[in-house]
């Protein structure tokens, strides 16, 4: 059965038989045709045509055999840029819950885990999709700082003035991390606050 992945420039692979194909050409009657992805390293000549109900008939053979990895690697990564946008799990959460049950020799032709985890943050960016663990870390690191400060406030303790700035200033940078990013707004957010302090 024929599936199809994305390529890294975001242009479609067809994967058919233990081969991958690269889109050709469109043509008539929603027809698109395909070659090898190795025709251009290996000089393969091998070729595919799908209609519009995605059936596949094969054209010229292929001169090597199927890749079952490349095949398994392909539909990984296509996996991985499609979890990276959908996903509100960390950059290695979401490659680690991709690789789960992957085969010995897929795990061997593998780029570093780091360089997977990249790939998810550069996924992030490109699409404008907030990266939802970087603002969870911000928005926890700024309320730490304000926590402490309220907790000393609360004990009645007398607040030296350059921690007031501090206050000030973590404040100012919580509401920029909350202005950055589209799916909070920052007056909801500071009413649930458990702490204000007006100076």
């Amino acid at each position: 059965m024929a599936s199809f992945v994305k390529s890294n420039m975001g242009g479609e692979k067809l994967i058919y038989g233990g081969f991958i194909y690269t889109k050709c050409k469109d043509g008539k009657e929603n027809k698109r045709y395909w070659r090898c992805e190795n025709w251009r390293s290996d000089k393969c000549h091998g070729t595919a045509t799908t209609d519009n109900n995605n059936s596949v008939t094969v054209g010229q053979e292929h001169n090597h055999g199927p890749s079952p990895t490349r095949v398994e690697l392909a539909r990984i990564k296509n996996n991985i840029n499609k979890a990276a946008i959908n996903s509100t799990l960390s950059p290695r959460a979401v490659v680690n819950s991709q690789l789960a049950g992957i085969s010995d020799k897929a795990k061997a032709s593998l780029p570093k885990l780091k360089n997977l985890e990249k790939t998810v943050g550069r996924k992030r960016y490109a699409s404008g999709e907030p990266n939802p663990y970087n603002l969870a870390r911000a928005l926890l690191d700024e309320q730490v700082r304000v926590d402490a400060i309220s907790v000393k406030i609360l004990s009645g303790e007398e607040i030296p003035l350059f921690s007031k700035q501090q206050y000030q200033r973590a404040n100012e940078r919580l509401l920029n991390v909350l202005r950055g990013q589209a799916m909070i707004n920052p007056i909801e957010y500071l009413t649930a606050c458990s702490h204000y302090i007006q100076f």
